[in-house]
């Protein structure tokens, strides 16, 4: 069994910082994203437990940066996630 703590930071690093629609209004301004959580190994099964301000969960859309505001305290969102690995 093995467990971890991790966080990722992905700042916004230049050049476009508008949304993905390419909207330039600054209640839709891309902010950088930050996320944290836990990983629980158990042998077959990953669990993972996190919490980000990012809802863009795609690399295509991750990587423009997050929706809002990790200070924002109703930006946060807790997910969840299964994965198996196969032998």
């Amino acid at each position: 069994r093995m467990w971890s703590i991790w966080t990722e930071y992905t700042p916004v690093v230049g050049g476009w910082k508008g949304n993905v629609f390419y909207d330039a209004a600054d209640e839709n301004k891309s902010h950088n994203s930050l996320s944290t959580g836990i990983a629980i190994g158990t042998g077959g099964h990953v669990f993972y437990l996190f919490a980000t301000n990012n809802s863009r969960l795609n690399p295509t859309q991750y990587l423009v940066g997050a929706p809002a505001s990790a200070d924002d305290r109703d930006a946060w969102r807790i997910a969840f996630c299964i994965t198996r690995e196969l032998h």
